[in-house]
C-alpha cells in the first residue's frame, strides 16, 4: 500500500468518492505513521527530489497512509550521498482542530444534572467537518466549561480526562473507546539485555496485601476468616509486605466489596513496567524470535510480559508504536502498565471522586457520620452559619478542628466561620481556646509571625511594636552599612544631603536621565550591569526576555571600576585600572607629565619644569 497526495481543501465528500487524489507517491522512502494512547498520531517520511509527485508535495497538503490523511505540517530540503531529497512531517487530519476556536460552552447552566460524553463531543465539534462515531465508556455525567479554546485543546483537557476513554481518530469520524486493542495472546519472556530493546521496572505502587472498605465503613471480614484485607497470589515474590487500601463508597455488601477488591488487586500487584522494542535493530539478534509476535500488535493491545527475577507475570498494554504504513509491519513498540503517564491526573481524580462520594450523599450534602471515619485523627464540629454584621469567632457557628493532644508540638486549634479563620494553641482558666491569629477579608492579624521568606512591596509605618530581623544576617549587615552612610551624610553639609536626595528622586521618577540595572549585553553573552546617564534613555527587550538600555542618548556608564564616557552610541574615553583611555584627543593647552611639560608654545617636545 503506498502513499497518495490529496489537495489541502479536500473534503469528506470528495474523498469519499474517490476521485480527488492528485498523484501517488511511490517513492517514499522509510514511511513511518507514530501512534500514542491519547497522544499525537503524526506521518513522517522521505521522498527523493526529481521522483514523480516530488515537485507537487507542499505544505497543508493532504498524505493518505494506511487509510488515514495526514496535513503536511513541515517539509525540509537536503542532500546525501543519494542526491537530494525531502523529509515530510505531516500530522493526522484531526488535528485540523486546533484551528477551530470555541467561543464559550458553559453545559452546567444549560444542564444542571451533566451531560455524557457524546453530547460533549458533539459541542466541542459542533460547526466542524467532523462527528462523533463510537463511543463505548461508562455512562458518566459531567460538565463543559470552555471558553476561548481550540477544539483540539477541548477534547484533550475536558472530554478525555472528565469521561474517560481512549481517542481514535478515524479521519473526520471521532471514536471514543473505553479502551482500544484486544488481547491477541501475545507473551514475552524477557530475558538478558540486547541492542535495541529497553526495559524499565519500578515497585512504586505495588501492593500486594489490599485493605477493603465499604460504604459507612463495610469491610468482607464476615467471609473473610475476620480479615478485611486480601493477599496477592505474588505476596510471596516480594521481600515485604507491600499493603495498601481501596474504597468502593457506593457498596455495602461483603461479597460486592470482595469481588471488586480482587478484581482490582490484580491491576496493582506487578511492578511497574514499560518495555520499549526497536524491532529494526532486534531483528539482527538471536533473540529476535522472542520478540516476533510484536510485529503486528496494534495500539492498545494487551501484551503478557514475564518478569523472570520476580517470577510473576506482567500485564502491559501497547502504549505506543511506529509502524510502516506501507507494509503494516511495526518498526518499534511501546508497552507499559505504567499508568503515571497516561491515567495518573484520571486515577487521582476517581480516587478523590470516590472519597467525597464516601462522605456525601447522592445530593452533595456532606455525610458527618463518616467524616469520622475518613479523618480520625480530627474532632470534627459542624455548626450552622447564618448572615453576620462582622467577622468573629462565635461559639456555635463555623467549623472547629482540634488536636487535642497536650503533648504535641501542634496542640490547637483552627475555626472557620463566616469569613474568618483563626488560629490558637492554648486555652484560657475557662477551657475556651485564646485566639491568637486571625485572617479576614481584611487581612490577617497575629500576635506573633514565623517565617522563612516574607515577599511584600510595604511596611507600613504602624506595622508593629516590634519587628525582629536580628537574626537575618543580609538585613542586619545592610542596616550597618545604611547607619555608616547616615553618619557620612550628617557630617557633610546640607546641601551635598540635598543633592543626594534630588538624585534618588530623579532616578525614581525620571527614567529619562539616570537608568541602574542590566545595561548592554556584549556579542559573547556577557552582561554588563551599572548606572547610566544621559538624556532620553530608553530601553528595549531582547530575544531572551532581557530589558536592556539603547545606547543612544547615553553620556556616561559607570560599571563597577569602568567609568566610561559616551557619544554618538559609542565610547569615547573610559578609566579604568588608574588609567585614562582616550579615542581622540584635542588638547587646547598643555599637558603635564610629572616635571615635564607638552605645550602649545613649545610645539611637540619636551620641557622640564622640575618637580612636581
Amino acid at each position: 500500500m503506498q502513499l497518495t497526495l490529496f489537495p489541502a481543501g479536500l473534503t469528506r465528500a470528495q474523498y469519499e468518492d474517490g476521485n480527488a487524489a492528485l498523484c501517488a507517491l511511490p517513492a517514499a522512502k522509510d514511511p513511518r505513521v507514530s501512534q500514542a494512547i491519547n497522544g499525537d498520531w503524526s506521518l513522517g517520511f522521505g521522498y527523493a527530489l526529481g521522483a514523480p509527485g516530488a515537485e507537487q508535495l507542499g505544505l497543508g497538503l493532504l498524505v493518505e497512509a494506511d487509510g488515514q490523511l495526514y496535513r503536511i505540517d513541515s517539509v525540509e530540503r537536503g542532500s546525501g550521498k543519494d542526491g537530494d531529497w525531502l523529509s515530510v512531517q505531516a500530522l493526522h487530519l484531526v488535528y485540523d482542530l486546533r484551528d477551530r476556536i470555541i467561543t464559550n460552552i458553559e453545559t452546567a447552566e444549560m444542564t444542571p444534572g451533566g451531560i455524557n460524553q457524546r453530547i460533549a463531543l458533539q459541542q466541542v465539534l459542533s460547526g466542524s467537518d467532523f462527528t462523533d462515531g463510537v463511543i463505548d465508556t461508562d455512562i458518566v455525567l459531567d460538565y463543559l466549561d470552555i471558553l476561548q479554546k481550540d477544539a483540539m485543546w477541548a477534547i484533550k483537557e475536558q472530554v478525555l480526562p472528565l469521561w474517560g476513554g481512549e481517542l481514535r481518530p478515524d479521519n473526520w469520524t471521532i471514536d471514543i473507546r473505553k479502551q482500544m486493542g484486544a488481547d491477541r495472546g501475545v507473551h514475552l519472556r524477557h530475558g538478558k539485555n540486547i541492542r535495541g530493546v529497553k526495559l524499565s521496572e519500578s515497585l512504586d505502587g505495588v501492593v500486594t496485601r489490599l485493605h477493603i472498605l465499604g460504604y459507612r465503613n463495610a469491610n468482607i471480614e464476615s467471609i473473610n476468616d475476620g480479615k478485611d484485607y486480601i493477599d496477592s497470589p505474588y505476596i510471596n515474590n516480594y521481600p515485604t509486605i507491600r499493603e495498601g487500601m481501596v474504597t468502593f463508597p457506593d457498596d455495602d455488601l461483603p461479597a460486592d466489596l470482595l469481588s471488586k477488591g480482587q478484581e482490582y488487586l490484580a491491576t496493582v500487584d506487578t511492578p511497574r513496567t514499560r518495555l520499549t522494542v526497536d524491532l529494526a535493530q532486534v531483528m539482527a539478534s538471536e533473540q529476535y524470535a522472542q520478540y516476533r509476535d510484536l510485529e503486528r500488535v496494534a495500539l492498545g493491545d494487551t501484551v503478557t510480559v514475564f518478569n523472570e527475577r520476580l517470577g510473576v507475570n506482567v500485564t502491559a498494554r501497547v502504549q505506543s508504536r511506529e509502524y510502516d504504513p506501507t507494509t503494516g509491519e511495526n518498526l518499534r513498540v511501546e508497552l507499559g502498565n505504567d499508568s503515571r503517564n497516561l491515567y495518573a491526573a484520571i486515577a487521582s481524580a476517581k480516587q478523590a471522586a470516590e472519597i467525597v462520594k464516601m462522605i456525601s450523599d447522592r445530593k452533595g450534602n456532606l455525610r458527618a457520620e463518616m467524616l469520622r471515619g475518613v479523618l480520625d485523627l480530627l474532632t470534627t464540629q459542624l455548626m450552622a452559619s447564618g448572615s453576620f454584621s462582622d467577622a468573629q469567632v462565635i461559639e456555635g457557628k463555623g467549623i472547629l478542628f482540634e488536636n487535642t493532644n497536650t503533648e504535641s508540638p501542634d496542640y490547637g486549634a483552627m475555626y472557620l466561620g463566616p469569613g474568618i479563620f483563626a488560629i490558637a494553641n492554648e486555652k484560657n482558666e475557662a477551657g475556651s481556646w485564646v485566639w491568637r491569629t486571625f485572617g479576614t477579608a481584611q487581612g490577617f492579624y497575629g500576635s506573633e509571625l514565623m517565617a522563612g521568606t516574607v515577599t511584600t512591596g510595604k511596611l507600613a509605618a504602624d506595622v508593629g511594636a516590634e519587628l525582629n530581623i536580628s537574626s537575618n544576617e543580609a538585613i542586619t549587615s545592610t542596616v550597618g552599612a545604611l547607619d555608616s552612610l547616615s553618619t557620612q551624610v550628617t557630617q557633610s553639609n546640607n546641601g551635598m544631603l540635598l543633592q543626594i536626595q534630588t538624585l534618588e528622586s530623579l532616578a525614581e521618577n525620571n527614567r529619562y536621565y539616570i537608568y541602574a540595572g542590566l545595561l548592554f549585553v556584549e556579542t559573547d553573552g556577557t552582561e554588563r550591569y551599572g548606572v547610566a546617564l544621559g538624556t532620553n534613555l530608553t530601553t528595549y527587550e531582547d530575544e531572551s526576555g532581557r530589558t536592556l538600555l539603547e545606547k543612544a542618548g547615553v553620556s556616561a556608564t559607570f560599571e563597577g571600576s569602568l567609568l566610561a564616557f559616551w557619544q554618538n552610541s559609542e565610547i569615547v574615553a573610559y578609566l579604568s585600572d588608574n588609567q585614562l583611555y582616550i579615542l581622540r584627543a584635542n588638547i587646547l593647552d598643555a599637558i603635564y607629565m610629572g616635571p615635564w611639560l607638552m605645550d602649545a608654545k613649545h610645539g611637540f617636545s619636551l620641557k622640564y619644569v622640575g618637580e612636581a
